[in-house]
């Protein structure tokens, strides 16, 4: 075998050890999407551990939440039911609005801005997040969903997948929800 050719060889096996090995906290395909659970796992972002792609605050008692211990976030028995929570919760927000008073907005949540602000509130507005944190957020969500950020938005499953998708990215800080996983989500909700 000619020098080339086993450089050529190394490299490919290098990139497919690299995509067999690099699985671990990515999002799952088909054939483990209603099992798919990351509960306990070391490693991962804590909404990932909890199977909480939105970071979603517990008490709330959504279908296949868990109580596990005394932490501020959500756990649920599945990922899938994560993705439950986070397109109960949006739909509710965009339809007719939260239940938890935030004097920054108004009801409903029917922006990306005001979603956010009433998801992540800054400081200023009974949260524990800065402004510009808060407003990074509302920027990265409307430039990954194309939304313009006081545009209206209607509690369609295109836009409920737009903002899951988006929002758990930024609260986990990679891709973790596929379309094929909310899809599935969205048939429980």
């Amino acid at each position: 075998m000619k020098k080339q050719q086993q450089k050529y060889l190394i490299a490919g096996g290098a990139l497919l050890a690299f995509l067999l090995f690099s699985k671990k906290g990515a999002a799952a395909t088909s054939g483990s999407v209603a099992t798919l659970s990351y509960l306990g796992q070391s490693g991962l972002p804590l909404g990932m551990s909890r199977n909480n792609p939105g970071n979603i605050v517990r008490g709330v008692n959504y279908q296949g939440e868990v109580f596990q211990d005394n932490g501020r976030f959500a756990q649920f028995q599945s990922w899938a039911y994560g993705i439950r929570a986070m397109i109960v919760l949006l739909r509710k927000y965009i339809t007719s609005g939260s239940s938890y008073p935030n004097p920054c907005v108004t009801t409903p949540q029917n922006t990306v801005r005001l979603i956010i602000t009433q998801w992540a509130p800054p400081s200023n507005c009974g949260g524990d997040n800065t402004p510009t944190a808060v407003q990074n957020y509302i920027n990265y969500v409307t430039n990954r969903t194309g939304f313009n950020q006081n545009q209206i938005l209607k509690a369609d499953q295109n836009t409920l997948r737009k903002l899951v998708m988006a929002m758990s990215y930024f609260e986990q800080g990679r891709d973790c929800v596929t379309a094929e996983q909310f899809n599935y989500a969205y048939t429980l909700a």
